[in-house]
């Protein structure tokens, strides 16, 4: 289940969306409400939710201004932007906060749902691998056309993302789609055409930061969630789908050429 505080200064919104939205269905609660940012960094740091969904223009303190401090005190909750406004600049700078979404009021619950779902299969497959369901394993290996090395522990991930923030946003961002939305059809033109820059230029800029590219480290992290949800009961086409390969057998060449076996000798060898 997750824990979801909601930040929002119009009172009618703010009840409506605790009131209205089947958060039961998407496996939330609300666990609680604020009206500005200073209420909502206190209920950040008092009720350590897993997701906090935010409104941006607000007294006292916006809600970037809010998601800027809440990091800074490493408060690691997921956040998804609600805002009416729907210009460039703001969905930029909160994709540069690495929020996980960004939404435009009236809130679409499909939109939500979906935002949810991604939310907590990335809590699932973090909680799971901080247990040691993964192994700790470190592997090597390309995606479907990149021959790089490359180590998907946590810890490899953290530090990617932790050196992209220094040197360029624009990586960061790319980092952070890998990270979070691995299982969707991303690729790093639809990125760079979001973010307004030539996918030449991010692709140059990723390899120089991360030391890979762009499609190694979405196959990287697609096959890392694999090898956690194969301790499962998924069978191995259902883990394909799950993570974000269409073709199955794509993702068993590819799962080889990472994990040096296949999918099901994998489970095997596990047991």
């Amino acid at each position: 289940m997750l824990n979801v505080l909601i930040v929002e200064d119009e009172e009618i919104i703010r009840r409506g969306m605790v009131k209205t939205i089947d958060w039961g269905a998407m496996g939330a609660t609300v666990i609680g409400t604020a009206a500005d940012g200073v209420e909502g960094l206190a209920a950040l740091e008092r009720l350590s939710p897993d997701v906090v969904i935010t409104d941006i223009k607000m007294p006292l303190m916006d809600g970037l201004t809010m998601l800027k401090k809440a990091r800074e005190e490493k408060i690691d909750a997921a956040a998804i932007i609600l805002t009416s406004y729907a210009e460039f600049g703001f969905a930029r700078e909160a994709l540069r906060l690495s929020s996980v979404d960004y939404l435009l009021k009236p809130v679409d619950e499909n939109a939500l749902r979906d935002t949810m779902r991604r939310i907590g299969k990335l809590k699932m497959t973090a909680e799971n691998m901080a247990s040691g369901d993964n192994g700790a394993t470190s592997v090597e290996g390309d995606g479907a056309h990149e021959n790089e090395a490359s180590a998907v522990t946590l810890a490899d991930w953290d530090a990617l993302m932790k050196d992209a923030r220094r040197k360029n946003t624009y990586v960061a961002r790319a980092l952070t789609e890998i990270i979070k939305e691995y299982a969707t059809r991303t690729s790093i033109e639809g990125l760079a055409s979001r973010l307004g820059v030539s996918a030449s230029y991010l692709s140059r800029k990723f390899k120089e930061v991360t030391g890979s590219t762009y499609g190694s480290l979405l196959a990287a992290r697609r096959i890392e969630a694999a090898t956690t949800l194969l301790h499962g009961d998924c069978r191995v086409y259902e883990v394909a789908e799950t993570v974000g390969f269409n073709d199955y057998k794509n993702f068993c060449l590819v799962f080889k050429k990472y994990i040096h076996t296949t999918p099901k000798e994998y489970i095997k060898s596990s047991d």
